[in-house]
């Protein structure tokens, strides 16, 4: 029998503390390292929110224009 809920869904790492959760970002490593029934949610809800990828486009093009700005800036100085 499983010790907790989350090794019962296949959650095998130890828990992450609320410290280290402070930081966390959804970037695919993080999402990929989820229990499968969380990742299989997040996958869902991206397909019926933003099915042409539009939010992802759009924050691509943000990271772009951040890089590019910044890349300016190193230039310019």
């Amino acid at each position: 029998m499983p010790e907790t809920q989350l090794q019962a869904m296949g959650w095998d790492e130890p828990c992450q503390t609320c410290e280290e959760l402070e930081d966390w970002t959804p970037t695919a490593d993080n999402i990929n390292r989820l229990p499968e029934p969380l990742r299989k949610y997040i996958h869902d809800v991206e397909t019926n929110c933003d099915p042409a990828h539009l939010v992802q486009e759009n924050e691509r093009l943000r990271q772009e224009l951040r890089d590019a700005k910044a890349a300016l800036a190193m230039v310019r100085s």
